[in-house]
């Protein structure tokens, strides 16, 4: 039996044959790809295969995403001040609210978490205290 090919790797596959194309052969090359997915019953791998497409894209540019949970909204100098402290400066950016989090911040990267939210503090003490 073959080895399985993850959906990272369908959307590296995906990229390297659409990164190139001209506007017009977009449409014609996605079908192509869209073929081999079903000729191989991996057409419920889409949606999977798509999420992994655009941070494959963003890492061929060079870029990583950032993902910030927060309460409330933020102004973009915040965001700037959040990326520069990150050392993510050129990180394409994504804020989420998140209520439960009562204040401060979750960011996240494909590989990291930076958790300085209020909720997270407050777990912490809790369990000092019970300690």
């Amino acid at each position: 039996m073959g080895k399985k090919t993850s959906d990272t790797q369908l959307a590296q596959a995906l990229w390297q044959f659409t990164h190139d194309a001209l506007p017009e052969e977009i449409e014609e090359r996605v079908a192509g790809f869209t073929h081999y997915l079903a000729s191989n019953n991996l057409l419920h791998r889409g949606e999977r295969i798509a999420a992994s497409f655009s941070d494959v894209a963003l890492k061929a540019e060079g870029k990583e995403r950032l993902i910030i949970e927060t309460p409330y909204s933020l102004s973009e100098q915040v965001i700037k001040d959040i990326q520069h402290a990150l050392d993510l400066a050129t990180a394409e950016v994504e804020v989420r609210e998140n209520p439960a989090l009562l204040g401060g911040i979750i960011a996240r990267t494909k590989d990291r978490v930076f958790d300085a939210s209020m909720t997270s503090q407050l777990h912490k003490l809790a369990k000092t205290l019970v300690e």
